[in-house]
């Protein structure tokens, strides 16, 4: 439990050693890498909603292209349930 008294003094210690940054070369990196992989995920979001109409619409066939057919009702069942299904073999 924390000290009330002690929180509510105002000698509390502070950390004397300064907060480090990033360098700018750094910071560039981490942002170049973030963005990267944000345009990645946007991406496949947009393949992946592309693939659930095609599937809703019953442009897929499941006999012609069953690993295909499978992610659109795999997609489907998340967007409707909000979760992945727990033991389904049909999803491994």
């Amino acid at each position: 439990m924390l000290d009330l008294a002690r929180l509510a003094s105002k000698g509390l210690e502070r950390n004397s050693t300064p907060a480090a940054s990033y360098t700018t070369a750094g910071f560039d990196c981490i942002t170049t890498t973030a963005r990267s992989q944000l345009r990645r995920a946007a991406d496949r979001i947009f393949v992946g909603r592309e693939l659930l109409a095609r599937w809703r619409a019953g442009q897929i066939d499941a006999e012609a292209e069953p690993c295909t057919w499978q992610h659109g009702e795999l997609l489907d069942q998340v967007e409707r349930h909000g979760d992945v299904p727990r033991r389904d073999t049909r999803w491994g």
